[in-house]
């Protein structure tokens, strides 16, 4: 209990938020901070590390401000009020013994134009809060070529894809993307579930599988007779 995160619609933090908007806000250690802008959903099945100072949560449909310098499509920078329009959340860590925030879905030096994951599975985070996992269709590394949804590890800082990066998933049925399930406390095994024949070369149902994308583990792929 060393940290709470909470939102207010009250200018808690002098210099910070606006008057009657709502905020995301930091208690920790006897210290309140702002963290973002926000909605009464904003922490809607956030995670936090296991000592309270990491914050991993998605933006909602209601943030009409971005939160970081990172550049969107001008469609995702509007009060989303069309259902037609692209829903453009993205997922973010914030942590609060350097009052930082950083969006882990955006693309770095580009304009991101799709959302992170879904709402029941947006993320995955270890205990220390150095490990996030989560499924997003944005190209964010050059052999992400399949445009569409992929696992991603966020690690210490560095980006890595965890499903293949090529595979195409057909758009209806049950279960045909990937999706983020969980993670042990390590960080060291991410939990998901995908439709990939490519990714170990003995799955060809076209059925979702559970993984285990494991760190010193695995086994190489069979090759073709």
């Amino acid at each position: 209990f060393s940290h709470f995160y909470f939102t207010s619609p009250r200018h808690l933090v002098p210099g910070h938020g606006m008057p009657g908007d709502i905020s995301i806000y930091s208690l920790g250690e006897g210290e309140l901070n702002y963290v973002a802008p926000g909605s009464i959903l904003s922490l809607y099945r956030a995670k936090v590390s296991s000592d309270g100072n990491v914050l991993v949560f998605r933006s909602n449909h209601e943030t009409y401000t971005r939160l970081t310098a990172d550049e969107q499509a001008d469609e995702c920078k509007g009060f989303v009020v069309d259902t037609t329009a692209p829903d453009c959340r993205a997922l973010f860590r914030y942590e609060d013994s350097t009052n930082s925030l950083e969006c882990l879905s955006c693309l770095p030096g580009g304009v991101t134009t799709n959302s992170v994951g879904e709402t029941n599975a947006a993320a995955a985070l270890s205990e220390d809060g150095e490990t996030v996992a989560f499924v997003t269709p944005e190209r964010l590394l050059p052999e992400d070529i399949n445009n569409a949804e992929d696992v991603y590890e966020w690690r210490n800082g560095a980006l890595q894809l965890i499903t293949d990066g090529e595979t195409a998933y057909t758009s209806t049925g049950i279960g045909t993307t990937p999706r983020v399930y969980g993670m042990d406390p390590s960080g060291e095994n991410i939990f998901f579930t995908v439709v990939q024949p490519g990714l170990t070369g003995y799955e060809q149902d076209r059925v979702a599988n559970l993984y285990d994308a494991r760190i010193g583990g695995g086994f190489p792929r069979p090759t073709e007779t």
